[in-house]
C-alpha cells in the first residue's frame, strides 16, 4: 500500500475476561455495582488512517486487512464518517485499514478495541491527544448511541487501559483500577493458563447480550443473581491474586463459568460442552492434576483453562 500525507497508525489490545462479565451493561449496573476482572494480552487490533489527495472532493476510503470483514470495515467506515467534522479538511480525502490478530467473533473484544483504536487514530488525524479514559468514554458512546450495539462496557475500557484491571461500573461511571503483581505471580498465571482457539461463533457476541439484558430489564430474579455473583466474583478473584491463591482462582473460573451459563441460553452449545467433558474426564483421571476452566465471552468456542499442580 502506498501512503500519500499524514499516516496515523494506533492500535488497542485484545482481553481475557475472566469474572464479572455481563454486570458491566448499562442495564444492570445503573441499578448494581458491576465489577469486572480481566487483563490484555499481546494481541492486537491495529487502526491505519491518512489523509491525502488533497484536490478531491471529501471521500472515504477503506481497505480490507487480514482477518476483516465487512463488519470492521462497515463500522470503520461510519466511524470516521460520523467523527471526522468537514471544516477541519473539506477538501481532503482520508482512507484508513483494520488488522486484527485473532480471528473473527473469537470471544476477545476486538469489536470494542476495534472502536478504541479508531478513535485514537482519529484524534490524532485531528491533532488532539485523548486521555485512555476518553478514548474509552468516546469508544463505548460510538457503539451504544451510534450503532446501537446492545453490550457492555468493559471490553472498551479494557482496551484503552491496558494490562491487568479490576473494573467497577456504575451506570456509565467506569473506576478501573491497575492490579500490580509480583514478576512471578505473572509468571505463575502465565504458566497455568491455556487460551485455545476451537472455532469462531456463528454471530455477534451483541446478539446474545441483547438476549441477557432484556432479561435484565425485566428483572429476571435468575439473570439479576448470576450477574451479582459475576461481580463478586470479579472482586474475590482479584482478592486471591493478591495473596497468589491460583487455586482458589482456579476454582473462581469453574464458577464463573457456572453463573455465565445462567445470564443467557445462548451463551452454550454441544460443542462447548463437549470440551468442558473433555477436561473433566481428565480432571477425575488424574490424582496430582487439578484442573479449572471457563468459556470466555458470549456463545463462543474459546476456552481459558488453568492447569494448577
Amino acid at each position: 500500500m502506498e501512503y500519500k500525507g499524514k499516516v496515523i497508525t494506533a492500535r488497542a489490545p485484545l482481553r481475557l475476561s475472566f469474572a464479572g462479565g455481563g454486570s458491566d451493561t448499562v442495564e444492570f449496573s445503573e441499578k448494581h455495582e458491576g465489577a469486572v476482572l480481566s487483563t490484555t494480552i499481546a494481541r492486537y487490533v491495529t487502526v491505519r488512517g491518512w489523509w491525502s489527495n488533497p484536490n478531491k472532493p471529501w471521500a472515504l476510503q477503506s481497505y480490507p486487512s487480514y482477518e476483516a470483514d465487512n463488519d470492521f470495515l462497515d463500522k470503520l467506515s461510519f466511524l470516521f464518517s460520523s467523527q471526522i467534522r468537514r471544516p477541519f479538511h473539506p477538501e481532503r480525502f482520508a482512507g484508513f485499514e483494520s488488522y486484527c490478530d485473532a480471528p473473527l467473533r473469537s470471544g476477545l473484544g476486538a469489536s470494542g478495541a476495534l472502536s478504541v483504536a479508531g478513535m485514537a487514530c482519529l484524534a490524532h488525524l485531528q491533532g488532539k491527544s485523548d486521555t485512555p479514559r476518553i478514548l474509552a468514554m468516546h469508544a463505548y458512546g460510538f457503539e451504544r448511541d451510534k450503532l446501537f450495539i446492545m453490550g457492555g462496557q468493559q471490553d472498551q475500557y479494557a482496551a484503552a487501559f491496558g494490562g491487568l484491571n479490576l473494573m467497577e461500573f456504575r451506570d456509565r461511571d467506569v473506576q478501573a483500577t491497575k492490579i500490580e503483581l509480583l514478576p512471578s505471580t505473572l509468571l505463575d498465571i502465565e504458566t497455568s493458563l491455556l487460551l485455545v482457539f476451537i472455532h469462531s461463533r456463528q454471530f455477534p457476541s451483541h446478539e446474545v447480550m441483547s438476549t441477557e439484558i432484556i432479561r435484565v430489564t425485566k428483572g429476571d430474579p435468575q439473570v439479576i443473581g448470576a450477574l451479582k455473583n459475576q461481580a463478586r466474583l470479579a472482586h474475590e478473584m482479584n482478592h486471591a491474586l493478591s495473596i497468589r491463591d491460583l487455586v482458589s482462582f482456579g476454582y473462581m473460573l469453574d464458577e464463573a463459568w457456572h453463573w455465565k451459563k445462567l445470564q443467557s441460553p445462548g451463551v452454550t452449545n454441544d460443542v462447548v460442552d463437549d470440551c468442558l467433558q473433555e477436561i473433566n474426564y481428565y480432571k477425575t483421571e488424574s490424582d496430582t492434576l487439578r484442573a479449572f476452566s471457563k468459556f470466555i465471552g458470549n456463545n463462543i468456542y474459546d476456552i481459558i483453562t488453568g492447569w494448577f499442580s
